[in-house]
Parts: C-alpha cells; structure tokens; sequence
C-alpha cells in the first residue's frame, strides 16, 4: 500500500466569487467555476485573478438558487481543434441545470448545450437521483462523477464517450458503476470533483460529508477527502470500484477543518509527486483555493 504525506504550499480566499465548485487547468491557468455564478474566474498558478468569461447570456454575479445553473464539473477537452473548457451542470432539476458549456478559451466564446436527452438517459438506467458533480477525461472516453446523500447513500461513475455531450447524446455508450466504502447514512461522503492522470493512469477523486437528504439543498459541513484509484483503465469493467488510498484532508493539515473540498485538478506531477489546486465552497459566499504536494513516500 502507498503511504503519502500531503503539504499545503499556498492557500488563497477568493472573496468576491462565491461556490467555486469547477476547476480545470488548461495552458498553465485555472478555470474556476461556481454553481451560482454566470461568469468563469480565470486565475494563475498563485491563484491571481486574470481575466474573467461569462457563460452564456446571464448576469456575471451571482445567480438564486432557484434559477442557478448548478455548474458542478468542469474539465480540459480538444473541441474542433482547439483548446477548450467543458462545464457542466448537475442534473438535481431539469430546469436551469441540465446544459452544458463548451468555452474557447483563446477567443472567450461560449456554446451552451441542452444535456437533456443524455440525462434522460441517465435517469432512466437507474440514476433517479441525478447530481453530476464531476468530470474527467480517460482515454477514449469520458468519466462523470454522481453524488448520493443520506437518502440516497451511493456514489456512482459514468463512463461513456468523449462526445457524449456534442454528438452523441443520444448513442453515447452508458457504463455506470457504483464507487466507494459502505458506510452507514449519517456518515455517508459523497463525491465532489474529480480529476484523471494519463501519466499514472490514476483517478483522483474529492469526497465530502455533508448534513442534506436530497441533491438540491446544501447542509451543514463535515469533513473533506481525496480518493485515489489506481489502475483506473483496468478497472472500468468492475462493477463496483473501491478507492486505493483515502487521505483524511484534515488529519493531513488543520487548515481543512470546516473546509468543503468541491473538486481538485493536477497541476504537475512526476513518478511519485503530485502538484494539486483543490477548491472549497463553505457556502460563506467565497471561494477558498488550495495549492498541494503529494509526495509518496512508500509501498508496502
């Protein structure tokens, strides 16, 4: 077994940009998204602001709940030979929050996409609880992260095409698997964010405890993880997936206690280091963004 020691290098309080819940890093800058925010923060590695993207033709603050996108995964895709940002809202309701956006980051332009009939197919092969929160690219394909609640105390993986959201919606191949530990409800840690190394084909993955019975409402805070799944490829056949190693984010630095982790994105690694930036949402009306080292220190 791995055994990794976890250092905090930088740690910043965005305080004018609310539920940073989406990151992604594309060309050396990260793209943050907020569930309740019409517009994309784009900040360098020292988590300097640089430039901001509105996403669509919604106000740039911050959006009510009742009519807020949801905005909940982000990742890094090649769209029609470019660089662009994917986002991508939860499906926990049909209205406002099942759309995506595709954003060319070099002329800033937004196409914002129904995600209906995919979701509608997610719903009807088992996911009634719909609260896409994650989202990674594998290769050749895609992986969506589903989060439960003490309702509904199960996580699951989607695996399907990288196209699933531009020309295939309604052809994508649907894999769903169930992911995680058997807990009981009160403690049940449900998935926030996800990101994927092609470098050591590893599946990193945030989780948090949170006190909410549904996909809708938030609750009260509890604590934040980081799974890892090795040997992600060779594992997309199992039917249930078990995270490798589970690192306790408070145990590892204090600065976590209270802390929502919401998602997490690799910066750089080597063979046994990782660089990550991690974004918290307390639900105070700021974003908190993380610079980490992971470093393995042995297998057992």
């Amino acid at each position: 077994m791995a055994h990794y020691h976890l250092k905090i290098e930088n740690m910043a309080t965005i305080s004018h940009y609310a539920a940073g819940s989406a990151i992604a890093y594309i060309n050396d800058q990260l793209y943050v998204a907020g569930d309740n925010m019409g517009h994309v923060l784009v900040l360098d590695t020292s988590f300097q602001e640089v430039d901001t993207i509105s996403i669509g033709d919604v106000p740039e603050g911050l959006l009510h709940k009742a009519i807020k996108h949801d905005i909940e995964a982000a990742t890094a895709i090649h769209h029609e030979g470019k660089d662009a940002l994917l986002l991508i809202s939860s499906g926990s309701r049909k209205k406002h929050r099942d759309n995506a956006w595709i954003i060319d980051i070099t002329k800033r332009q937004t196409i914002q996409l129904s995600l209906r009939p995919f979701y509608d197919r997610l719903r009807d092969a088992g996911l009634q609880k719909l609260n896409i929160e994650g989202a990674a690219a594998i290769p050749g394909g895609m992986v969506l992260s589903n989060r439960g609640n003490n309702d509904y105390p199960q996580n699951h993986l989607i695996i399907t095409s990288p196209s699933f959201f531009w020309t295939e919606q309604d052809t994508a191949p649907i894999s769903i698997k169930q992911i995680g530990l058997e807990t009981s409800n009160a403690t049940f840690s449900g998935l926030s964010g996800m990101d994927y190394s092609p470098l050591s084909d590893c599946l990193l993955l945030t989780v948090s405890t949170e006190d909410t019975n549904n996909a809708y409402l938030d609750g009260a805070i509890g604590k934040s993880y980081l799974w890892l799944v090795y040997n992600f490829s060779a594992k997309t056949t199992n039917d249930n997936i078990v995270p490798d190693h589970i690192i306790d984010l408070e145990a590892a630095d204090s600065r976590f206690n209270r802390q929502k982790i919401e998602t997490v994105c690799i910066l750089s690694e080597s063979a046994n280091e990782m660089r990550l930036a991690l974004a918290a949402d307390n639900d105070s009306g700021d974003t908190v963004m993380f610079e980490v080292q992971i470093t393995m220190l042995s297998v057992h």
